[in-house]
């Protein structure tokens, strides 16, 4: 069982979520661990917590914090909690959660833009609903608008705007980035279905009748394929500069060994610029890497 207990959204700072997380046994449970995991960029207080034992009458409660670590875009808002623990008998068993996390942990209201690289449509079978009534959280300066359009940044800068239309049925999402939309279509065909649910419109469907986006598809894959070789050569060169550098290290170690101290031979230049080679890829591989997530196919699929 997960309760959010507390969320902070100020101006300026990177918000964060408090969740209680209670883990209850019907009979007598020894050496229970759990972890916490979550896709980059989202982040946990704490990742590992242990429990000697847990029963029926004392339950186990843990307090954890979650937030965004890195400013790219995340491909999922779920964290999944596995416990594993052994029953009266000795035998060990493995028990998971998931927990939804909030998109207010990622994006920020802000101005809708009219003119976006990618587009996408979504239909469905009831008449258009304002968008205030389905993001009455996520509405910053729109409030008090008439509702029809509203948009949202992630913490990285990319924006996403989203339109109702006022005479159809149908919703559009648009972006300069193409896999940032996933994350909002997602979360608006949530909001949607939940909104009709409470309504008791239990036929409500959303669809999708345009053409299939596969040249912006293929072309997200493609640049993912290339970072990921970048990275992979980064790798090698970083290898390959750290080994030099240990190398001369040693020969300049055993020349201060010596009794009879003899010239350097440039050496110590040698190694300063060694070490720059070292520290500079490793700088280009950092950068590969965030870009690598942040062009995760996840947020494709």
């Amino acid at each position: 069982q997960a309760q959010g207990v507390e969320i902070s959204d100020s101006e300026g700072t990177i918000p964060s979520i408090t969740v209680k997380v209670s883990i209850k046994a019907k009979t007598a449970v020894q050496n229970v661990r759990f972890s916490v995991h979550t896709a980059l960029p989202l982040a946990a207080s704490q990742t590992q917590y242990q429990f000697s034992t847990l029963d029926s009458n004392r339950p186990g409660e843990v307090l954890i914090s979650f937030f965004l670590k890195n400013d790219f875009m995340p491909s999922d808002l779920s964290a999944e909690i596995t416990a594993t623990y052994q029953n009266a008998a000795g035998a060990p068993r493995v028990a998971q959660a998931l927990i939804s996390l909030p998109i207010k942990l990622v994006i920020h209201p802000c101005l809708p833009v009219k003119m976006a690289t990618h587009k996408v449509t979504i239909d469905t079978n009831k008449p258009p609903v304002s968008l205030n009534d389905i993001f009455p959280d996520l509405l910053g300066e729109n409030a008090g608008g008439p509702g029809n359009a509203l948009g949202f940044q992630f913490y990285g800068g990319v924006v996403v705007t989203m339109l109702a239309s006022k005479t159809s049925q149908r919703y559009r999402l648009q972006s300069d980035v193409f896999q940032a939309m996933w994350i909002m279509t997602n979360e608006l065909v949530k909001r949607l279905e939940k909104y009709f649910m409470a309504r008791r419109a239990t036929d409500f469907q959303c669809s999708f009748s345009g053409t299939m986006p596969l040249a912006e598809y293929f072309d997200v894959v493609d640049h993912h394929f290339e970072v990921r070789l970048k990275d992979l050569q980064m790798k090698e060169v970083l290898g390959q500069r750290a080994a030099q550098f240990r190398a001369i290290q040693r020969r300049l170690l055993t020349k201060f060994k010596d009794k009879t101290p003899s010239p350097l031979a440039n050496l110590d230049t040698l190694l300063d610029g060694t070490y720059r080679q070292v520290t500079h890829p490793w700088d280009c591989y950092n950068t590969a890497a965030v870009s690598t997530c942040y062009h995760d196919m996840f947020d494709l699929l």
